[in-house]
């Protein structure tokens, strides 16, 4: 143990007293780079028979990107907005060559002119943060509805101008669906705090309660004159209707396409099978039975074909497809910054993910080149974490708890579930949030960390065969808290929790944990309370000294391994941890960001150092056992060199 102790010392000895320079930082690429699909619209031109199909895209940290794509052609574009993060209302302006976008986190609205194609109008819908969805009421202006206030918005085409047309369910934070009635007025549903429906009439400027013959209908499309949603139809007077044949009844439950249907093309969907019909036709069309495996349709086509999306990839379904052809957009995608970084320094590679979206990409750190993959897992959502081990990276994925394998040197087949694949699935089982990480501990098993689906408590920690996918849950380890932190050793595993829960206030008669139960046992061994805080996470073991090295709330904490005791913070203490995570890169010092800050940290002592200090904030932040750090600065990825 002295000898242990000695080395332990040797490798620190000299490290934290006061640096006359700063690291120095190399800027590496900004790697982070894929379209996330939002709201979309089909734009037909009458003059010469084209289409394009108009997709908003998701942006972090710049503002949002319009996508174009001629799907007859292949041929794309993209186009920057003036503002707004994204969007999921698009709609063509009526009788107009213009497209209408109502953005989120700004609630603008922005007017594109296809034939200037470029953005001409930024239209502010002041007090609110998120536009839902367009409709077209009868008075020929585009409703929609906001969020926080649940109010109804319209766009006057000809002015242009926005009007407040109020908030008839007050209580409500969110009028999230807009829908044109046949008689042009508009199905309006509110909620989620006092979930109900009212009919809003534009010749009028009044709401209603709907008809009893619309009970329990919260949305809708038009088609052929007709109102149809669900397995239902409805005519102008909004009396029940059956203009349309229905699927076999052996195909089981089938439903209206609500994102492809057009006043001219119905489309309805059972199971994997997708039909059509238009009028005057005497039967559905039924389109080869492919599976979408994640893929969303958004917008159906004047040509008679469904587009859709599915991760960065786009696909059309017409009654000649055979099989599920996705084609991406031959456009540059929008830097965004990385939710996690993960080094693999024996082939100079990192990985990474955007905060939504399930794709990553891998960063050559030799070449300074970049390559995105296409979704990982069918769920839409987003990957958490990617570790590599054994030259195999294993990923967590929330919100269907997926945890999946990737073999990097072997050819991507996600479709086919081959590679990636997904090798478990947790929220059959409760738990859809991969909060506590991935490691592979000594019993060549995974240990992954998880909090409940939303509104309930609790946690668990799952133990999954690397092959198989066979897992074991250990749930609620220690109370109902959720699992935030893993590290592990040949005797013990240790677990950070935390008090926070999707959808559910803070218990605040609990405190957050670390906890320490035998790694063959599954039992509880020890545990350290933290009264007042909130979650305990980024639990590092050190390969070469008895320390393991943890956050409370940001705040570094060390626990002595040899004595399974906590040590007193030291004076003064360092610094919080602000983003990402503790890294080791092959010394005995740790490393974290704090602010712009990168902090060199003695875990034996608590002795600290700023290392480097980066161009702005820092977000993702991981380490590499070659002597590297990498830090994402918004989208820009930087690399700090450490000698050893």
């Amino acid at each position: 143990m002295k000898r242990a102790f000695a080395l332990a010392l040797a490798l620190a000895a000299g490290a934290f007293s006061a640096a006359d320079d700063l690291a120095p930082y190399e800027l590496l690429e900004s790697p982070c780079r894929s379209f996330h699909y939002l709201g979309a619209t089909a734009l037909h031109n009458e003059m010469d028979g084209s289409e394009l199909v108009a997709m908003a895209t998701a942006s972090e940290h710049f503002t949002m990107v319009l996508a174009f794509v001629n799907p007859a052609t292949d041929q794309s574009s993209v186009v920057v907005a003036p503002a707004g993060s994204g969007a999921w209302a698009l709609a063509r302006v009526p009788g107009k060559n213009k497209v209408a976008v109502g953005t989120y986190y700004e609630a603008k609205v922005l007017i594109f002119d296809l034939d200037e194609w470029a953005f001409k109008e930024v239209l502010p819908f002041e007090g609110e943060s998120v536009i839902w969805n367009f409709a077209r009421g009868g008075d020929g202006r585009l409703y929609f509805g906001t969020n926080p206030g649940g109010k109804l918005g319209a766009l006057d085409p000809e002015t242009p101008a926005l009007e407040d047309c109020g908030a008839p369910m007050p209580g409500n934070t969110s009028l999230q669906r807009v829908s044109s009635l046949p008689d042009g007025r508009l199905l309006c549903a509110f909620g989620p705090e006092q979930p109900g429906v009212r009919v809003y009439d534009p010749a009028l400027k009044t709401f209603t309660e709907p008809p009893e013959t619309l009970a329990g209908v919260t949305t809708g499309a038009l088609w052929n004159g007709f109102f149809v949603t669900g397995t239902r139809a409805f005519d102008r007077e909004l009396n029940p209707a059956d203009p349309f044949p229905r699927p076999p009844a052996e195909g089981g439950d089938w439903s209206v396409v609500q994102e492809t249907t057009t006043e001219g093309i119905l489309w309805l969907r059972q199971g994997d099978s997708l039909f059509r019909f238009k009028p005057g036709e005497g039967e559905l069309t039924r389109m080869p039975d492919l599976e979408l495996r994640g893929g969303r349709l958004v917008a159906g086509l004047h040509s008679g074909a469904a587009f859709g999306v599915r991760g960065r990839l786009y696909f059309t379904l017409d009654p000649d497809t055979t099989s599920l052809l996705r084609r991406g957009i031959n456009a540059p995608a929008p830097a965004r910054p990385p939710l996690f970084l993960t080094a693999e320094p024996e082939n100079n590679r990192i990985w990474g993910g955007p905060y939504f979206g399930q794709t990553v990409f891998m960063l050559d750190t030799k070449q300074k080149t970049y390559v995105p993959t296409d979704k990982v897992v069918d769920a839409d959502g987003a990957v958490t974490e990617l570790v590599p081990i054994q030259g195999i990276l294993f990923g967590l994925s929330e919100p269907n708890g997926d945890i999946f394998r990737l073999d990097p040197d072997a050819p991507w087949a996600q479709y086919e579930r081959k590679n990636p694949v997904t090798i478990a699935s947790l929220a059959g089982r409760g738990y859809t949030r991969p909060t506590g990480g991935i490691l592979m501990a000594y019993d060549t098993n995974l240990y992954s960390g998880w909090t409940a689906k939303p509104g309930v408590r609790g946690g668990a920690i799952a133990v999954t065969h690397p092959v198989t996918g066979a897992t074991e849950l250990i749930e609620n380890p220690f109370g109902r808290q959720g699992v935030t932190g893993l590290a592990a050793d040949e005797t013990y595993l240790y677990v950070g929790t935390s008090l926070e829960t999707g959808g559910l206030p803070q218990n605040t008669d609990e405190a957050p944990q670390l906890g320490i139960m035998g790694i063959d046992t599954r039992q509880a061994y020890k545990n350290f309370a933290f009264p007042g805080a909130v979650t305990v996470s980024r639990l590092h073991r050190h390969p070469h000294m008895s320390r393991l090295t943890f956050t409370v709330d940001g705040q570094i904490r060390l626990l002595d391994l040899d004595r399974l005791a906590l040590l007193p913070l030291s004076d003064p203490p360092p610094p919080p941890v602000t983003g990402g995570k503790l890294a080791h890169t092959g010394g005995g010092s740790l490393y974290y960001a704090s602010g712009r800050q990168i902090i060199k940290l003695n875990p034996l002592t608590g002795a600290h150092v700023v290392f480097s200090e980066l161009p702005s904030q820092i977000g993702a932040f991981t380490g590499g056992n070659n002597g590297e750090l990498y830090a994402a600065c918004g989208p820009e990825v930087y690399r700090v060199r450490v000698t050893l």
